[in-house]
């Protein structure tokens, strides 16, 4: 069975910049179908919006005791790139009805709705509920 994690950053990144991002915060190692390394255990496809959250990081991986902590991850990046990142927590549980977590660059956590853009995604203003992880 395939495992995976979805990230979306509000920051522009590039696949190159990413994959050097990743790989400096998960020691099994990440690549993609243009940047293949050898001895990695997780895949990324990338995809670029051309509004609201800027980039998708999607991870994916078949090895079952392999084991990403989304949320730890999604702290990471936020405050690495000083970005938001949006994600659905595998571990985490959300109050009634939302199904979305926002992480700042501070590592603060958020229970939100987002809107569908036609090429993006964006976080609605309201509600924006603070949650403890």
């Amino acid at each position: 069975m395939t495992e995976s994690v979805d990230l979306i950053l509000k920051a522009e990144l590039s696949e190159a910049e990413l994959l050097a991002q990743l790989n400096q915060l998960l020691d099994a190692g990440v690549e993609s179908a243009d940047v293949p390394r050898d001895g990695a255990r997780l895949f990324l496809m990338h995809f670029n919006h051309e509004r609201g959250f800027a980039t998708t990081c999607s991870l994916c991986w078949g090895d079952p005791q392999l084991q990403v902590d989304d949320l730890a991850l999604a702290r990471q990046l936020a405050a690495r790139l000083d970005s938001d990142v949006l994600l659905q927590p595998r571990n985490l549980e959300l109050p009634l009805g939302l199904q979305w977590c926002l992480v700042d660059p501070q590592g603060a956590l958020s229970a939100v709705e987002i809107i569908e853009l036609e090429d993006g995604i964006e976080v609605r203003r309201e509600p924006r509920l603070s949650l403890q992880a």
